[in-house]
């Protein structure tokens, strides 16, 4: 090999080991992308925080304090409907004793089109003397409501409520007794669907 080369070969090396070194102290190119994608909130995730408020209980009232509360909506310069919504979102908090009277005037004030609130004082688990209120109040709207409600409560029959619901709904289907759900429906549509000028005696 020529002796001449040498010294060339040298210098490459170092020139090499300098660019090597130079790169490394600037570290990484930053990104030239002009306009970086934000971040998808979907693929996040997901804070516990909403959950955890929405699972918070609601601070209770004593009887004292409930008594007042409902007095104040009763009194209220709203319409009865207004009143029956703040009453429903006011028994939560409200002490036993004073649940009753709170839905029941809630259920005297909500008017046919929004019956669908009581629903959930319908549900498994709802206290027995708030959920007789509620079935009782259900069985004095027309047809076109308390039907499909009845529906429901007699197709759970593991619901609390499910004897009573099958008696109030028995004399609108057309049969001697409810054994199965999806003949009573059958039964309520076809009530529903023909005119009649009074409504059955339950």
């Amino acid at each position: 090999m020529n002796r001449r080369s040498f010294p060339a070969i040298g210098a490459l090396v170092l020139l090499t080991a300098l660019a090597l070194v130079w790169i490394g102290l600037r570290g990484p190119e930053p990104s030239t992308s002009p306009n970086p994608k934000p971040s998808d909130p979907s693929r996040e995730p997901a804070s516990d925080e909403p959950r955890a408020a929405a699972s918070r209980p609601l601070p209770g009232l004593g009887l004292p304090e409930a008594t007042t509360a409902i007095d104040r909506v009763l009194r209220s310069e709203t319409s009865e409907a207004h009143k029956a919504r703040e009453l429903l979102e006011l028994l939560p908090r409200l002490p036993p004793e004073a649940q009753p009277e709170a839905l029941g005037h809630a259920l005297n004030l909500l008017p046919d089109d929004e019956f669908a609130r009581v629903r959930p004082w319908l549900a498994p688990g709802i206290p027995a003397p708030l959920a007789a209120l509620a079935l009782g109040e259900t069985a004095n709207r027309p047809e076109p409501i308390k039907l499909p409600m009845l529906l429901d409560l007699v197709r759970d029959p593991r619901h609390p409520l499910h004897a009573e619901a099958r008696l109030l709904l028995l004399p609108y289907v057309g049969l001697e007794r409810i054994d199965d759900p999806d003949q009573a429906a059958l039964g309520v549509r076809r009530y529903l669907e023909t005119d009649r000028p009074e409504s059955p005696s339950p």
